[in-house]
Order: C-alpha cells, then structure tokens, then sequence
C-alpha cells in the first residue's frame, strides 16, 4: 500500500508507526474555509533513530491549497479540518462532523485550546504569543513565559465567545523529555472524531538533529487540561 493510501485510511494508526511533519510553504495563507485536502510525501532524505517499526519513514504532511506543495498531489489525499497559524496571533476553528480529522501546523512552543463539545461540534484554537528571549535567563524560562500568555490569551479568546476551555496542549506537554524540557522537541497535534462524535486530540512528538529523526510516541490530550 502506498504511504499516501495509508495515511489517508487512518492518519492515527499511520503516525503510531511514521513520523509526520506538517510543512507549510510562505506562499500559504489562511484558506477562507476551515476544510483543506492533505496528503504525505516521504522525505527519502531522512532517517528515523531506533524506529518504532521496521518501515517506519518520515513523511511530510502538505495541503493541496498551498502554492508551494507538490504538484500534481498524490493519488490518495484526505480532507480534513484545518486550524491555522501565524507567529504573534491566535485563529480559532470550529470542528462539526463533517470530517473525521483536524491537523495544524507543527507546534514547538505554541499552545493548543479546546473547548465545550456539544454534539459532535467543538472550538479549537492555535495560540502563539512570540516571546523575545532578552532578559530571560534561559530558554526554558522563555518558554515558561510564552505558555502562560499563551493560555491567558486562549481563556480570553474562549471567553469571549462564552465557551469555557476545556484542554490545553501547552509546550511542556510535548517537549517533557526524561531531564526536563527539551526545546529540539516538536509536536504534530491533530484531532480526530471518534464512532460517537466526540472529539479526542493527540500529539505525535518529534525530534529532529540533522536528518535524523527521533519518535517519541503520540500523546493524548483528550482527558482534561494538562
């Protein structure tokens, strides 16, 4: 099978076994719709440390809509819910049940927000509040700070639109390593709608030196704030 046909079957399973990069070119801008079609493509340049599977790749994950992706797509793509990014703001999404998936762009010190789930439809939000490391005394405490306005600006955001959040996926979340934070970590958040409509959301969580890669598993985000 190929990697886009077992991508588009289930893109959960897929990434238990393969690392996906979510890659966004600069010619990308915010679609005027939330639905966007996705598709993988393996980086043969890549290899994948003590991999989770012996065919385990890296793939990256691109959006038909954007200029700067592969032309013509692949055979097999996905539609899927989008929830966007831009450095220094946050977007929100509304998810129904029209698809059964949400991807965004790849996370290394932004903060994902959930909110209520009523019947199948839930508000998600990409929050980064980009923090200048001057005056900080290390990265971590730069990221420490970046996560707090981060969440105070989803409980604005969730607020005002008089839907408390529910679940965030703050930086220490996916970059936790066995000393601490490690800031080289990187996170593919996604959400998927499971056979009773509700909305579960996960994290696959990369790490990359040179072109090598690292897998470090999916986390679920589904049960309360984190």
């Amino acid at each position: 099978m190929p990697l886009s046909e077992e991508f588009c079957d289930s893109p959960y399973q897929f990434m238990k076994k393969h690392i996906v990069v979510v890659t966004i070119s600069d010619q990308f801008i915010k679609p005027n719709r939330n639905v966007v079609t996705a598709f993988v493509v393996e980086d043969d340049r890549a290899d994948i440390a003590e991999p989770p599977d012996p065919q385990s790749k890296v793939c990256k994950l691109y959006l038909a809509e954007d200029p700067g992706a592969p032309k013509p797509p692949p055979q097999h793509t996905r539609r899927v819910y989008w929830c966007h990014y831009e450095a220094g703001a946050t977007h929100d999404s509304m998810l129904g049940k029209g698809h059964a998936y949400m991807f965004t762009p790849t996370m290394n010190g932004c903060t994902l927000g959930v909110g209520s789930q009523n019947n199948g439809v839930v508000r998600v939000a990409h929050s980064n509040v980009a923090q200048s490391s001057a005056g900080m005394p290390n990265a971590k405490a730069t990221i420490q700070l970046q996560a707090h306005r981060q969440v105070a600006t989803l409980d604005a955001r969730f607020e005002q639109a008089n839907d408390p959040l529910k679940k965030i996926a703050p930086p220490f979340a996916y970059m936790k390593g066995s000393r601490g934070i490690d800031i080289s970590r990187n996170a593919t958040t996604f959400g998927r709608r499971n056979d009773r409509d509700e909305w579960q959301f996960y994290s696959l969580i990369y790490r990359k030196i040179d072109s090598t890669y690292y897998h470090f598993g999916i986390k679920d985000f589904t049960h309360g704030i984190v």
